[in-house]
């Protein structure tokens, strides 16, 4: 492969830094512009998206050329592109990884268009409650003691005077994937969204939306963590029918993912800032994640919030992974919402729910969304309600519309494809990452925190910026 100039990327990715000290400047925007580029980004504000984004892109933004020599995916020298290449005295004591080659690459992802569902779910036992019991040893094994080493850590760093913000939770719990991919795992249930495209504009064509966004979760589902992206970090790829996924980490507290996933021969985008919310009960954790997805095909517009995912058995008993609460949709074009209820009393994973009237003036808000949608779940409200399709069956099973189904298990699941052009900022540099997949789980742990450490600098000068330039964030 060609050899190109080495360059690196700040803990800003909006400055790319090349060795002859020049900057290619590609998303800066002026101060004054701020407010106006939050706004355009805000799912909360979609007209003013709309209306504004042209001009704005004109306006603030410069064109950055994607058949750049500098994006090929080059093996160049390691830590070439590392923040932590500006912490001297860290790198000295422990290396930098080895980047994948290409080869490694197209062997891990693109030698292959769909993914194995049943190899994926083999470290589970789906149980007669409706739940994924795990039990993979390997996994199980590695759980074991994991609340002890927190607290361990949480007193060590206390008794070295750096607070708890520097708890880095152990690197055993993860796999060597960033979120980005488990994103991409979510939304990868295509065969089922090219008929929700298809699909009559209407009531047929929502049931397939629903459908395919609720196929894409049994294949997410996780015990092992993905690791956190660092701010400005991104991900370009695409699955081989040509429908390409974008995502960038515009957020540490809390963190947000901005994601876009398009097809424009298809006439499809799907677009949304995911965030990321984990609460703690007695023996579980939940998964939120929240954010407004915005589903375009055409001039049709469909929103969606997806349903929590929880971890059950932290403590004590059998560790199992199931959903809870509800999956949310609205078809404003044809005053329609959607609701689909997860769980029972007799199983973790039956649904119900289904298709019913509404206004078309809802406000499309991720505090509000659900809320404005559904004020209350219970059985006697929800009886209120104007329903036009009914949906049953299982969520990690099949799924069906008035006795008619529209998803089972045995959809095919597409796998991303890795891009030979990809930023600067891609995951595929990430050291703590590369150290893991390459079976150092101790360096990998020290590259964690480093970087950890990069987000929290960020925020704190996002922080002083903020308290700096109070007029603009009003």
């Amino acid at each position: 492969m060609t050899n190109h100039k080495s360059y690196h990327r700040n803990i800003s990715n909006s400055q790319i830094h090349f060795p002859s000290g020049n900057t290619n400047n590609h998303g800066l925007i002026n101060p004054s512009d701020q407010m106006d580029v939050l706004k355009l980004n805000s799912l909360d504000n979609p007209k003013m998206m709309f209306s504004k984004k042209e001009s704005l892109n004109q306006k603030i933004f410069k064109k950055f050329e994607l058949n750049d020599k500098y994006l090929l995916y080059n093996p160049i020298k390691a830590g070439t592109f590392c923040v932590a290449k500006y912490k001297k005295d860290f790198v000295d004591k422990y290396p930098f990884c080895e980047y994948r080659t290409w080869d490694e690459i197209n062997q891990l992802y693109n030698s292959k268009e769909f993914a194995n569902l049943e190899e994926h779910l083999k470290k589970f036992q789906y149980t007669k409650d409706g739940e994924f019991q795990l039990v993979d040893k390997t996994i199980l094994d590695s759980q074991r003691g994991v609340i002890a080493d927190v607290i361990k850590q949480a007193t060590m760093s206390l008794i070295k005077g750096k607070g708890l913000m520097r708890v880095s939770m152990p690197i055993r719990l993860f796999e060597p994937i960033c979120s980005y991919e488990l994103i991409s795992k979510f939304t990868g249930c295509l065969d089922k969204l090219y008929e929700a495209i298809k699909a009559k504009p209407g009531i047929e064509r929502m049931k397939n939306v629903m459908s395919w966004m609720m196929g894409g979760f049994i294949y997410a589902m996780a015990v092992r963590k993905p690791f956190n992206n660092i701010i400005g970090e991104t991900m370009n790829a695409e699955y081989q029918d040509g429908t390409k996924i974008y995502a960038e980490h515009v957020n540490h507290d809390p963190p947000i993912e901005m994601v876009l996933l398009v097809n424009e021969d298809l006439k499809f985008r799907m677009h949304a800032n995911f965030e990321t919310v984990v609460g703690l009960g007695a023996n579980e954790a939940t998964i939120l994640v929240k954010g407004v997805i915005t589903i375009d095909i055409g001039e049709d517009r469909i929103y969606g919030q997806i349903a929590p995912a929880v971890n059950r058995g932290l403590l004590f008993g059998n560790l199992r992974v199931c959903a809870s609460e509800a999956f949310y949709f609205y078809y404003p074009n044809f005053e329609l919402k959607g609701l689909i209820k997860v769980g029972s009393s007799s199983c973790q994973d039956e649904i119900r729910g289904g298709i019913y009237w509404a206004p078309n003036d809802l406000p499309i808000k991720t505090k509000t969304f659900r809320e404005s949608l559904f004020p209350n779940l219970k059985e006697k409200y929800l009886t209120k309600e104007k329903q036009v399709s009914q949906v049953s069956g299982r969520l990690f099973q099949a799924m069906s519309f008035d006795g008619k189904e529209y998803w089972n298990r045995n959809y095919k699941f597409h796998s991303i494809q890795i891009s030979k052009r990809v930023l600067p900022s891609d995951w595929l540099y990430r050291d703590d990452i590369l150290w893991l997949w390459r079976g150092n789980s101790d360096l990998s742990m020290k590259w964690k925190v480093q970087l950890e450490d990069v987000n929290r600098e960020w925020r704190k000068q996002r922080e002083a910026y903020k308290k700096a330039n109070k007029k603009l964030f009003k």
